[in-house]
């Protein structure tokens, strides 16, 4: 969680749902930022999928 925060500047309160709930797409991500009412750049989105991914449980 603390990687996205100083990383990709994300609120606290973000973090936390994205860690919670772990997306799998940009989309799915999209619906936690789109409660801050603030538009982020694909490439963005991407770039945060990627790091979930690198810190994803292997199952």
């Amino acid at each position: 969680m603390k990687g996205l925060v100083e990383k990709f500047k994300l609120e606290k309160e973000e973090a936390v749902q994205i860690v919670n709930c772990l997306p799998e797409s940009i989309e799915e991500i999209r619906v936690f930022l789109a409660a801050g009412r603030k538009i982020v750049e694909t490439k963005k989105l991407e770039e945060i999928l990627t790091f979930l991914n690198e810190h994803r449980r292997k199952e």
